[in-house]
């Protein structure tokens, strides 16, 4: 089995959170006001309900389901993406933003949780 090289990535801060990006993802910063909307209704959530669960579809870096944790509280985050190319960054950026709030637990990969497809 050949290896492949890891692709080029950039370290990008938004609000008071840093992100890996690898340079083929979906990176848009003109959306951070839609992921700080994002973030404050989750907050919301958390404070009006308790506890806040999120699932992130087309998580593409993770970065608004980092800013999930680290900002909202959310007790819960449950990030896709189907791009294998940003697998990594999602689980790179959730760990750091679970160890950012103190929490101990490492994200669990997909692979981790459900059967391969």
């Amino acid at each position: 089995r050949s290896r492949r090289s890891p692709q080029p990535q950039h370290v990008v801060q938004e609000r008071e959170v840093f992100f890996t990006v690898p340079e083929r993802a979906y990176y848009q910063e003109q959306a951070r006001s839609a992921r700080d909307l994002a973030v404050l209704a989750a907050a919301a959530v958390k404070r009006e309900q308790g506890q806040a669960t999120v699932l992130e579809l087309m998580a593409g870096t993770g970065m608004r389901a980092a800013r999930y944790l680290a900002e909202a509280g959310a007790d819960l985050v449950w990030a896709n993406e189907a791009n294998p190319e940003c697998h990594a960054a999602v689980v790179e950026n959730l760990h750091r933003a679970a160890r950012q709030v103190g929490q101990r637990q490492k994200p669990k990969p997909c692979s981790g949780i459900l059967p391969e497809w």
